[in-house]
């Protein structure tokens, strides 16, 4: 589903409603470091995502971060204000 997306609309969010899966591309090429500029478009995206199918919580890891090479504290800045509390970003390895 993800990949018909993909080729018809280029690397953009996209919800999969039934399945209930929604895409945050961080970056063009998978062999590439995540893009700032990507990663705000999608966290716009997926904010007006959550709106229109008024979706109450969203989890995921931090965009960018890990494999994408980014900083936590420098997306988050770019982020933060684009996100609301519908928006629970999890860090993998981490509990309490």
């Amino acid at each position: 589903i993800l990949g018909d997306h993909v080729s018809e609309n280029g690397n953009t969010c996209f919800f999969a409603k039934k399945e209930k899966i929604i895409s945050f591309p961080t970056k063009n090429h998978w062999t590439d470091k995540s893009s700032i500029d990507l990663i705000i478009r999608s966290a716009q995206r997926i904010s007006e995502i959550a709106d229109e199918f008024n979706l109450k919580i969203i989890a995921g890891t931090r965009p960018g971060c890990g494999l994408g090479g980014l900083d936590w504290d420098y997306v988050k800045k770019h982020i933060s204000g684009l996100l609301d509390d519908r928006f629970v970003i999890c860090q993998p390895g981490l509990t309490g």
